[in-house]
């Protein structure tokens, strides 16, 4: 692929990523050319709810999580993690074919839904880093390409 092909055929960027691809340097094109971007949704969540509330609503949410890890649309999940805390604040980066379908997901978290916690979502593409390995951490499972 060339970088006037990087430019104008990338089918996972908006008209705005397409004008600031056009207006980048050849050294920063060049880069690009080579990696493949995969838009997902970062969801970053922060408790509102008491620890006492919130943890009598965990199982669901963790069934939930296990559920759309399944379904694929959760890439990879997990609190920033305080001690003595079993859930609080936390990121899950969301396989969402739009900003609507990655809302509607955070929408339906158990702890979101119930109010216990709220979240800022933000696009996300992924350009760097290597997966060798499915690996399905609620079930301790894995798969090798």
């Amino acid at each position: 692929m060339s970088i006037a092909d990087y430019r104008f055929t990338l089918s996972s960027v908006d008209d705005e990523q397409r004008t600031v691809a056009n207006e980048i340097s050849s050294d920063v094109a060049n880069h690009l050319v080579r990696c493949s971007a995969k838009r997902l949704w970062v969801a970053l969540a922060k408790a509102v709810g008491s620890q006492e509330v919130i943890a009598s609503h965990v199982a669901n949410h963790l069934q939930w999580m296990k559920d759309m890890e399944a379904r694929g649309k959760i890439w990879a999940s997990g609190p920033f993690p305080k001690e003595g805390i079993l859930v609080e604040d936390g990121m899950t980066i969301l396989d969402a074919s739009n900003e609507g379908e990655a809302r509607s997901l955070m929408d339906q978290e158990p702890l979101t839904k119930l109010g216990l916690r709220t979240y800022e979502l933000y696009p996300w593409d992924l350009r760097e880093g290597r997966i060798t390995i499915q690996l399905n951490a609620s079930t301790s499972t894995y798969k090798m390409p």
